[in-house]
């Protein structure tokens, strides 16, 4: 695969990590977890040898790989020798913080700098769990974020001792979103939400699902409850096809993917189109190439996370579609994985009747 990468092109990683994901039905962010701790486990074959004969776990194992990543081949080495005869029976978390401090003797000085980096690097990501509840990621410089729950749990314990009747972690999620917001009051955020729902959920006639964009299907009592609450919450309702469950098209001739197109795009795809990937929509592509004379319409448009963007173009790839939406991944190999495009609504109460 490297040869068939000009100059420039990138890593050609990416494109066996796009295949190993495809092949193991992960998404390419939890293939390239997997290919990296292989890649690190080879480096260190001791190690690798405690783990096979069950010294540790493999939580354990992959916390060994993460701390020796910036490690040169002759330090891994080193390391390899100093920390296989300690490890069998340690916690993930014991093998950790031994790594991380063999590793800072090994080279103080480079420890130093991936620190300096890897505090660069700050991000949010928000994840969906179930009944309708996210948790929100935040990684950044652990004084700050230790700073922000500290001012946190300070709110909580003032609004406590003033008989406030909510617990410290509601106490303490309220303080979180009015603060970041700069609203009053938690519930009043002013924010457009997408829902999708069937018309027969609108008017309380059945009691399937709704399908809340970002997070996933909620119950439809709470669809209902989220439509009537907060002064300032725009809810944007979607309705289904009753036979296919699929949104209605729209037709807008244009390069990128906007508006209305965007949005019904991001409504019924949900999440990234690669086969096996689960991560959230990023990017809006043209499944026949905008250049070859790909339409920018909803049947020729889809959601990728954008690994999957990026792997879709390598050397070796391509991709084919059919008049049931459905998406067909051709690897180097030869191999083809597709994507079926799902019903937003999948659960139906009762027989039903579909259209003549």
């Amino acid at each position: 695969r490297a040869s068939q990468l000009t100059l420039g092109r990138g890593d050609h990683s990416l494109s066996v990590i796009g295949e190993l994901g495809m092949a193991r039905n992960v998404s390419p962010s939890a293939a390239g977890t997997h290919y990296g701790f292989a890649l690190g486990l080879a480096r260190l074959p001791l190690v690798a040898g405690v783990f096979a004969s069950g010294g540790i776990s493999e939580q354990a194992a992959r916390n060994i790989v993460s701390e020796a990543t910036g490690l040169d081949g002759a330090q891994a080495a080193t390391l390899d020798g100093q920390l296989a005869p300690r490890l069998v029976g340690l916690t993930p978390g014991r093998a950790r913080d031994l790594t991380r401090e063999f590793v800072i003797g090994i080279d103080a000085d480079a420890a130093y700098q991936r620190a300096v980096r890897n505090r660069r690097d700050r991000f949010v990501s928000l994840f969906p769990e179930t009944d309708g509840v996210s948790v929100l990621h935040v990684r950044g410089p652990a004084e700050q974020l230790l700073a922000a729950y500290a001012a946190l749990k300070s709110a909580a314990a003032t609004a406590r001792v003033a008989g406030d009747p909510r617990n410290r972690g509601q106490v303490m999620f309220d303080e979180f979103v009015q603060r970041v917001t700069g609203r009053e009051r938690a519930t009043d955020v002013n924010v457009e939400i997408g829902l999708i729902m069937t018309a027969a959920t609108l008017m309380r006639t059945n009691q399937a699902p709704a399908l809340l964009v970002g997070f996933g299907p909620i119950p439809p009592e709470l669809a209902h409850n989220l439509i009537a609450a907060g002064h300032e919450t725009w809810i944007r309702r979607l309705f289904t096809d009753p036979v296919d469950g699929s949104v209605s098209d729209c037709d807008q001739r244009r390069r990128r993917f906007t508006g209305s197109v965007r949005n019904l795009i991001t409504a019924r795809d949900r999440t990234c189109r690669q086969p096996g990937c689960d991560c959230r929509v990023s990017e809006f592509d043209h499944i026949l190439a905008h250049h070859r004379g790909g339409p920018t319409t909803l049947d020729n448009g889809q959601g990728l996370c954008t690994r999957s963007h990026t792997i879709k173009h390598l050397p070796g790839w391509a991709l084919t579609t059919e008049n049931t939406g459905a998406v067909t991944w051709k690897t180097p190999t030869g191999h083809h994985y597709t994507s079926k495009r799902p019903p937003l609504i999948q659960y139906q109460p009762g027989p039903g009747r579909l259209r003549q």
